[in-house]
Protein backbone atom coordinates (compact mmCIF):
# COMPACT_ATOMS: atom_id res chain seq x y z
CA UNK A 1 0.00 0.00 0.00
CA UNK A 2 2.90 2.35 0.72
CA UNK A 3 2.76 5.33 3.06
CA UNK A 4 -0.26 7.10 1.60
CA UNK A 5 -1.31 10.37 3.20
CA UNK A 6 -4.19 12.77 2.71
CA UNK A 7 -3.67 16.51 2.32
CA UNK A 8 -4.94 18.64 5.23
CA UNK A 9 -7.98 19.70 3.16
CA UNK A 10 -8.77 16.09 2.19
CA UNK A 11 -8.41 14.98 5.80
CA UNK A 12 -10.73 17.72 7.06
CA UNK A 13 -13.37 16.88 4.45
CA UNK A 14 -13.23 13.14 5.20
CA UNK A 15 -13.46 13.64 8.97
CA UNK A 16 -16.47 15.90 8.45
CA UNK A 17 -18.21 13.13 6.46
CA UNK A 18 -17.31 10.43 8.98
CA UNK A 19 -18.49 12.54 11.93
CA UNK A 20 -21.83 13.28 10.26
CA UNK A 21 -22.38 9.58 9.48
CA UNK A 22 -21.31 8.57 13.00
CA UNK A 23 -23.78 10.98 14.62
CA UNK A 24 -26.60 10.04 12.25
CA UNK A 25 -26.28 6.31 13.01
CA UNK A 26 -25.67 6.06 16.75
CA UNK A 27 -27.44 2.67 16.83
CA UNK A 28 -24.36 1.17 15.17
CA UNK A 29 -22.01 2.22 17.96
CA UNK A 30 -23.94 2.94 21.15
CA UNK A 31 -21.65 3.95 24.00
CA UNK A 32 -18.79 5.09 21.73
CA UNK A 33 -17.72 8.72 21.52
CA UNK A 34 -16.73 10.51 18.33
CA UNK A 35 -13.99 12.48 20.11
CA UNK A 36 -12.15 9.25 20.97
CA UNK A 37 -12.60 7.89 17.46
CA UNK A 38 -11.29 11.19 16.07
CA UNK A 39 -8.20 11.11 18.27
CA UNK A 40 -7.43 7.58 17.11
CA UNK A 41 -7.85 8.51 13.45
CA UNK A 42 -5.68 11.62 13.71
CA UNK A 43 -2.92 9.53 15.29
CA UNK A 44 -3.07 7.02 12.40
CA UNK A 45 -3.09 8.92 9.09
CA UNK A 46 -2.60 5.68 7.11
CA UNK A 47 -5.98 4.50 8.42
CA UNK A 48 -7.51 7.76 7.26
CA UNK A 49 -6.22 7.09 3.78
CA UNK A 50 -7.80 3.61 3.79
CA UNK A 51 -11.11 5.10 4.92
CA UNK A 52 -10.90 7.74 2.19
CA UNK A 53 -10.56 4.96 -0.39
CA UNK A 54 -13.57 3.15 1.09
CA UNK A 55 -15.48 6.45 0.91
CA UNK A 56 -14.28 7.25 -2.62
CA UNK A 57 -15.62 3.93 -3.87
CA UNK A 58 -18.94 4.65 -2.07
CA UNK A 59 -18.67 2.05 0.69
CA UNK A 60 -19.95 4.56 3.29
CA UNK A 61 -17.63 3.35 6.10
CA UNK A 62 -18.75 3.76 9.70
CA UNK A 63 -17.72 2.53 13.16
CA UNK A 64 -19.41 -0.78 14.07
CA UNK A 65 -17.41 -1.90 17.11
CA UNK A 66 -14.51 -1.23 19.46
CA UNK A 67 -11.89 -3.92 20.17
CA UNK A 68 -10.71 -3.52 23.76
CA UNK A 69 -7.88 -6.03 23.32
CA UNK A 70 -6.24 -4.10 20.47
CA UNK A 71 -7.62 -0.65 21.37
CA UNK A 72 -8.94 -0.27 17.83
CA UNK A 73 -12.18 1.03 16.36
CA UNK A 74 -13.58 -1.24 13.66
CA UNK A 75 -14.95 0.39 10.52
CA UNK A 76 -17.05 -1.48 7.98
CA UNK A 77 -18.79 -0.65 4.70
CA UNK A 78 -22.35 0.29 5.64
CA UNK A 79 -23.79 1.03 2.20
CA UNK A 80 -27.03 -0.85 1.59
CA UNK A 81 -25.83 -2.02 -1.84
CA UNK A 82 -22.49 -3.10 -3.23
CA UNK A 83 -20.30 0.03 -3.41
CA UNK A 84 -20.58 1.51 -6.91
CA UNK A 85 -16.83 1.92 -7.17
CA UNK A 86 -16.28 -1.81 -6.58
CA UNK A 87 -18.70 -3.48 -8.94
CA UNK A 88 -18.09 -5.62 -12.04
CA UNK A 89 -14.76 -6.95 -10.80
CA UNK A 90 -13.38 -10.44 -10.22
CA UNK A 91 -12.92 -11.84 -6.74
CA UNK A 92 -9.13 -12.41 -6.84
CA UNK A 93 -6.10 -12.34 -9.14
CA UNK A 94 -6.56 -15.96 -10.27
CA UNK A 95 -10.12 -15.29 -11.41
CA UNK A 96 -9.01 -12.12 -13.17
CA UNK A 97 -6.22 -13.85 -15.07
CA UNK A 98 -8.53 -16.71 -16.05
CA UNK A 99 -11.03 -14.30 -17.58
CA UNK A 100 -10.68 -14.36 -21.39
CA UNK A 101 -13.36 -11.92 -22.53
CA UNK A 102 -14.54 -8.63 -21.05
CA UNK A 103 -11.79 -8.74 -18.42
CA UNK A 104 -12.35 -6.24 -15.56
CA UNK A 105 -9.66 -3.75 -14.62
CA UNK A 106 -9.15 -5.15 -11.16
CA UNK A 107 -10.07 -7.79 -8.55
CA UNK A 108 -11.72 -7.34 -5.17
CA UNK A 109 -8.77 -8.83 -3.29
CA UNK A 110 -6.26 -6.56 -5.06
CA UNK A 111 -8.44 -3.51 -4.37
CA UNK A 112 -8.71 -4.42 -0.68
CA UNK A 113 -4.94 -4.87 -0.40
CA UNK A 114 -4.33 -1.56 -2.15
CA UNK A 115 -6.72 0.17 0.25
CA UNK A 116 -5.13 -1.45 3.29
CA UNK A 117 -8.37 -3.12 4.40
CA UNK A 118 -9.55 -6.70 4.96
CA UNK A 119 -12.34 -8.36 3.02
CA UNK A 120 -15.15 -10.38 4.53
CA UNK A 121 -15.27 -13.93 3.25
CA UNK A 122 -18.19 -14.89 1.01
CA UNK A 123 -19.78 -16.77 3.92
CA UNK A 124 -19.34 -13.84 6.33
CA UNK A 125 -20.78 -11.42 3.79
CA UNK A 126 -23.83 -13.58 3.15
CA UNK A 127 -24.52 -14.02 6.86
CA UNK A 128 -24.03 -10.32 7.51
CA UNK A 129 -26.50 -9.39 4.78
CA UNK A 130 -29.09 -11.84 6.11
CA UNK A 131 -28.78 -10.41 9.61
CA UNK A 132 -28.97 -6.82 8.37
CA UNK A 133 -32.05 -7.58 6.30
CA UNK A 134 -34.05 -9.64 8.80
CA UNK A 135 -32.88 -9.05 12.36
CA UNK A 136 -34.24 -5.51 12.76
CA UNK A 137 -37.61 -6.66 11.46
CA UNK A 138 -37.73 -9.58 13.90
CA UNK A 139 -36.82 -7.36 16.83
CA UNK A 140 -39.06 -4.37 16.20
CA UNK A 141 -42.14 -6.08 14.72
CA UNK A 142 -42.72 -8.56 17.54
CA UNK A 143 -43.60 -8.31 21.22
CA UNK A 144 -40.93 -10.88 22.02
CA UNK A 145 -38.07 -12.19 19.90
CA UNK A 146 -35.45 -14.82 20.61
CA UNK A 147 -33.32 -17.08 18.47
CA UNK A 148 -31.02 -20.07 18.78
CA UNK A 149 -27.83 -20.11 16.73
CA UNK A 150 -26.34 -23.56 16.14
CA UNK A 151 -22.52 -23.74 16.06
CA UNK A 152 -21.13 -24.80 12.67
CA UNK A 153 -24.55 -24.41 11.01
CA UNK A 154 -26.22 -21.64 9.03
CA UNK A 155 -29.63 -22.69 10.36
CA UNK A 156 -31.19 -20.54 13.08
CA UNK A 157 -34.25 -21.30 15.19
CA UNK A 158 -36.39 -18.16 15.53
CA UNK A 159 -39.12 -17.69 18.14
CA UNK A 160 -41.56 -14.79 17.85
CA UNK A 161 -44.36 -14.11 20.32
CA UNK A 162 -47.24 -11.68 19.87
CA UNK A 163 -50.65 -10.97 21.41
CA UNK A 164 -53.51 -12.69 19.57
CA UNK A 165 -57.30 -12.93 19.71
CA UNK A 166 -57.20 -16.67 18.97
CA UNK A 167 -58.41 -19.13 21.61
CA UNK A 168 -55.63 -20.97 23.50
CA UNK A 169 -54.83 -24.39 22.05
CA UNK A 170 -54.36 -27.61 23.93
CA UNK A 171 -50.63 -28.14 24.16
CA UNK A 172 -50.50 -31.88 24.82
CA UNK A 173 -49.01 -32.88 21.45
CA UNK A 174 -46.79 -29.79 21.38
CA UNK A 175 -45.37 -30.60 24.81
CA UNK A 176 -44.75 -34.25 23.94
CA UNK A 177 -42.93 -33.23 20.79
CA UNK A 178 -40.71 -30.81 22.72
CA UNK A 179 -40.10 -33.37 25.44
CA UNK A 180 -38.98 -36.03 22.98
CA UNK A 181 -36.98 -33.88 20.55
CA UNK A 182 -35.54 -31.17 22.80
CA UNK A 183 -34.89 -33.38 25.82
CA UNK A 184 -34.72 -37.15 25.29
CA UNK A 185 -33.29 -37.13 21.75
CA UNK A 186 -31.04 -34.17 22.45
CA UNK A 187 -29.77 -35.95 25.57
CA UNK A 188 -28.71 -38.93 23.45
CA UNK A 189 -26.98 -36.66 20.94
CA UNK A 190 -25.27 -34.81 23.78
CA UNK A 191 -23.94 -38.08 25.22
CA UNK A 192 -22.50 -38.94 21.82
CA UNK A 193 -20.79 -35.53 21.72
CA UNK A 194 -19.44 -36.02 25.24
CA UNK A 195 -17.99 -39.46 24.49
CA UNK A 196 -16.78 -38.45 21.02
CA UNK A 197 -16.04 -34.69 21.27
CA UNK A 198 -15.03 -34.37 17.62
CA UNK A 199 -18.59 -35.29 16.65
CA UNK A 200 -19.86 -32.01 18.15
CA UNK A 201 -19.91 -30.25 14.78
CA UNK A 202 -22.08 -32.96 13.20
CA UNK A 203 -24.31 -33.16 16.26
CA UNK A 204 -24.94 -29.41 16.14
CA UNK A 205 -25.81 -29.50 12.45
CA UNK A 206 -28.08 -32.49 12.94
CA UNK A 207 -29.85 -30.73 15.82
CA UNK A 208 -30.39 -27.66 13.67
CA UNK A 209 -31.98 -29.71 10.91
CA UNK A 210 -34.41 -31.20 13.45
CA UNK A 211 -36.05 -27.82 14.08
CA UNK A 212 -39.40 -27.49 12.29
CA UNK A 213 -41.75 -24.55 11.74
CA UNK A 214 -44.55 -24.44 14.31
CA UNK A 215 -47.30 -21.95 15.14
CA UNK A 216 -49.02 -22.21 18.53
CA UNK A 217 -51.61 -20.05 20.30
CA UNK A 218 -51.55 -20.36 24.09
CA UNK A 219 -51.20 -18.42 27.32
CA UNK A 220 -47.83 -16.72 27.72
CA UNK A 221 -46.78 -18.65 30.85
CA UNK A 222 -47.38 -21.93 28.99
CA UNK A 223 -45.13 -20.90 26.09
CA UNK A 224 -42.29 -19.18 27.94
CA UNK A 225 -41.77 -22.04 30.38
CA UNK A 226 -40.43 -25.31 28.97
CA UNK A 227 -38.79 -28.37 30.56
CA UNK A 228 -35.00 -28.61 30.31
CA UNK A 229 -33.89 -32.07 31.28
CA UNK A 230 -30.49 -31.99 29.54
CA UNK A 231 -27.96 -30.70 32.07
CA UNK A 232 -25.46 -28.02 31.08
CA UNK A 233 -23.21 -25.20 32.26
CA UNK A 234 -23.98 -21.67 31.09
CA UNK A 235 -22.72 -18.10 30.91
CA UNK A 236 -24.93 -15.26 29.75
CA UNK A 237 -24.10 -11.66 28.95
CA UNK A 238 -26.22 -8.61 28.22
CA UNK A 239 -24.88 -6.24 25.53
CA UNK A 240 -26.33 -3.03 24.04
CA UNK A 241 -28.77 -3.93 21.29
CA UNK A 242 -26.90 -1.99 18.54
CA UNK A 243 -23.90 -4.32 19.07
CA UNK A 244 -25.97 -7.49 18.61
CA UNK A 245 -25.22 -8.09 14.94
CA UNK A 246 -21.49 -7.43 15.19
CA UNK A 247 -21.17 -9.56 18.33
CA UNK A 248 -22.94 -12.56 16.79
CA UNK A 249 -20.78 -12.35 13.68
CA UNK A 250 -17.63 -12.35 15.80
CA UNK A 251 -18.89 -15.25 17.94
CA UNK A 252 -19.57 -17.38 14.87
CA UNK A 253 -16.19 -16.54 13.37
CA UNK A 254 -14.39 -17.37 16.63
CA UNK A 255 -16.14 -20.75 16.88
CA UNK A 256 -15.16 -21.62 13.32
CA UNK A 257 -11.54 -20.58 13.86
CA UNK A 258 -10.99 -22.17 17.29
CA UNK A 259 -13.06 -25.29 16.50
CA UNK A 260 -14.44 -25.74 20.01
CA UNK A 261 -16.11 -29.05 20.77
CA UNK A 262 -19.53 -27.52 21.34
CA UNK A 263 -22.94 -28.55 20.03
CA UNK A 264 -25.31 -26.61 22.30
CA UNK A 265 -27.08 -23.75 20.49
CA UNK A 266 -26.34 -20.14 21.46
CA UNK A 267 -29.47 -18.58 22.95
CA UNK A 268 -30.20 -14.94 22.09
CA UNK A 269 -33.07 -12.77 23.30
CA UNK A 270 -33.92 -9.08 23.17
CA UNK A 271 -35.32 -6.93 25.99
CA UNK A 272 -36.23 -3.29 26.54
CA UNK A 273 -34.29 -0.99 28.82
CA UNK A 274 -35.31 -0.57 32.46
CA UNK A 275 -34.52 1.69 35.43
CA UNK A 276 -33.39 -0.97 37.91
CA UNK A 277 -29.87 -0.07 39.06
CA UNK A 278 -28.54 -3.62 39.32
CA UNK A 279 -30.23 -4.82 36.13
CA UNK A 280 -27.93 -5.69 33.19
CA UNK A 281 -30.45 -3.82 31.00
CA UNK A 282 -30.29 -0.65 33.07
CA UNK A 283 -30.99 2.32 30.78
CA UNK A 284 -30.22 0.49 27.53
CA UNK A 285 -32.11 -1.71 25.09
CA UNK A 286 -30.26 -5.00 25.23
CA UNK A 287 -29.56 -8.36 23.69
CA UNK A 288 -28.84 -11.29 26.00
CA UNK A 289 -26.48 -13.92 24.57
CA UNK A 290 -26.13 -17.22 26.44
CA UNK A 291 -23.47 -19.88 25.83
CA UNK A 292 -23.98 -23.46 26.99
CA UNK A 293 -21.81 -26.54 27.34
CA UNK A 294 -23.15 -30.00 28.03
CA UNK A 295 -22.42 -31.26 31.55
CA UNK A 296 -19.23 -33.32 31.57
CA UNK A 297 -17.62 -31.57 28.59
CA UNK A 298 -14.71 -29.08 28.96
CA UNK A 299 -16.06 -25.53 28.97
CA UNK A 300 -13.34 -23.25 30.33
CA UNK A 301 -11.65 -22.18 27.06
CA UNK A 302 -14.95 -21.77 25.21
CA UNK A 303 -16.59 -19.72 27.96
CA UNK A 304 -13.55 -17.51 28.56
CA UNK A 305 -13.15 -16.71 24.84
CA UNK A 306 -16.85 -15.93 24.45
CA UNK A 307 -16.69 -13.77 27.58
CA UNK A 308 -13.87 -11.71 26.03
CA UNK A 309 -16.07 -11.00 23.02
CA UNK A 310 -18.95 -9.98 25.29
CA UNK A 311 -16.64 -7.61 27.21
CA UNK A 312 -15.57 -6.09 23.91
CA UNK A 313 -19.19 -5.13 23.28
CA UNK A 314 -19.80 -3.62 26.74
CA UNK A 315 -21.25 -6.83 28.14
CA UNK A 316 -22.79 -7.10 31.59
CA UNK A 317 -23.00 -10.57 33.18
CA UNK A 318 -26.18 -12.34 34.19
CA UNK A 319 -26.00 -12.33 37.98
CA UNK A 320 -27.32 -15.86 38.43
CA UNK A 321 -25.02 -17.70 36.02
CA UNK A 322 -21.35 -18.53 35.62
CA UNK A 323 -18.89 -15.72 34.97
CA UNK A 324 -15.11 -15.43 35.09
CA UNK A 325 -13.27 -12.10 34.89
CA UNK A 326 -15.94 -9.49 35.50
CA UNK A 327 -15.63 -8.92 39.24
Amino acid sequence: MGNQRLTPDQQEELLHILKARFEANMQRHEGLEWEKVLAKLEANPDKLWSLSEMERTEGEPDVVAYDQDTNEYIFMDCSKESPKGRRSICYDRAALEARKKHKPDNSAMDMANAMGIEMLTEEEYRKLQELLEQLDEYIHNNCHFECYIFPYSDLVQVKRMNITDKKPQKLTSHRWKNLILENYLFYLLSEIARIFPKSSRKVSRLSAKGVSATSVSARSHELFAAPRLVKFREIEYCIPLPYFKAAIQEVRKQIEEKKYDVHFPIECRVVSSDEIWLSPSYQRESAYIAFHMYKGMPYDAYFRDMEKIMWKYAGRPHWGKNAFDWA
